[in-house]
């Protein structure tokens, strides 16, 4: 135990007693029974008499193990798992897929022999599973740096070059890149994002991912929002992309979402115009939360504004009825530049 306290079992006397304790009160001549290789259960257990009792052996010679001697074993520097920052985005929508649909195998418990059977599995649930840890493990790779090695460390802590780490062994991609035409509408999906995640998206992963933003409509929320994310990672802003990722703005109320929808429509603001024209919509919404983080998205936007976006956002900041709402339109003015209007106003 941990305190190494020592205590007496109180057992019941065994009776009848066995041969080789009334062979041996008679004086004969011990014997050593012979073992069989076969062990036959006992019968009659010793009942207990009383709880253990306190007890000190050191009379006897029994001693608790000493534990004070040095640990002289080797203490090889372990490396931090530091994944790359540039790939915060691919991981958030991974981790949220992953969560959505319970595929929570890690991807460090797992090998490449697992993964290749589980990936030509008859079961598609299996191979579903086998590619969501594939991609997990691609946005998770380690960032290319120097880390010291055991052998490094041995010889006096020298650091050692690492190999750029590949996203997916190449024994997997062949398996991976078959998955795209799977007869199971889920496999697929599953293999189109892991393809992105790796970074080798395709035509036939981008057809996929543009079918499933429709899906929300099905009762698959979890894989339309991930299609947006990666679509829009890549630079697409089509109409619905946008149209995904505001509604996800505006619907949700995980601020992880929140914060990773704002992140991408600002992005896409330099290719489409059409990130501004959906959120000057919401600055008419009859719902002030609406508005209120409509100002709030437009302020992180990139770019200049036209007029009239400009003059909504000043009519809001005076006339709105809610003072958060005024309060997010004033904001938003100063963040685009615009604090010149503003104090022409007061004027």
């Amino acid at each position: 135990m941990e305190n190494t306290s020592e205590y007496r079992k109180n057992l019941q006397e065994q009776f009848p007693r066995a041969p080789e304790q009334w062979n041996k009160a008679g004086g004969a001549r011990e014997t050593t029974p012979k073992r069989t290789g076969v062990l036959r259960p006992v019968k009659g257990g010793r009942r207990w008499l009383a709880l253990p009792s306190p007890a000190d052996y050191t009379e006897t010679g029994l001693r608790p193990p000493d534990t004070s001697w040095p640990d002289t074993r080797p203490v090889y520097p372990r490396t931090p798992h530091r994944p790359l920052q540039e790939l915060s985005g691919w991981r958030y929508t991974v981790d949220e897929w992953r969560k959505a649909w319970k595929h929570m195998t890690r991807w460090q418990d797992v090998t490449v022999e697992g993964l290749k059977k589980d990936l030509t599995d008859m079961h598609c649930h299996v191979r579903v599973i086998a590619i969501a840890t594939c991609a997990s493990g691609a946005v998770n790779r380690p960032s290319p740096e120097l880390n010291p090695s055991k052998e490094a460390a041995l010889r006096g802590g020298i650091q050692a070059m690492t190999a750029e780490v590949q996203p997916v062994p190449e024994e997997l991609q062949p398996l991976l890149r078959a998955a795209l035409a799977d007869p199971s509408d889920r496999v697929r999906f599953a293999a189109a994002l892991c393809q992105y995640a790796m970074g080798a998206g395709n035509a036939m992963a981008r057809e996929i991912l543009q079918g499933a933003l429709s899906d929300s409509a099905l009762g698959r929320d979890a894989d339309s929002w991930a299609a947006a994310q990666c679509l829009a990672l890549e630079g697409e802003g089509s109409a619905a992309v946008v149209q995904r990722l505001i509604s996800q703005l505006f619907d949700t109320d995980v601020e992880g979402d929140r914060e990773q929808a704002t992140a991408l429509l600002a992005r896409l603001t330099n290719t489409t115009t059409v990130v501004r024209s959906l959120l000057a919509e919401k600055l008419n919404s009859g719902n002030w939360r609406e508005r209120t983080l409509s100002c709030h998205t437009l302020a992180r936007l990139q770019g200049s504004f036209n007029k009239d976006l400009t003059n909504k956002l000043t009519f809001l900041m005076w006339n709105d009825w809610h003072s958060k709402v005024r309060q997010a339109a004033a904001q938003t003015l100063g963040r685009m530049g615009l604090g010149k209007e503003v104090h022409d106003e007061l004027r």
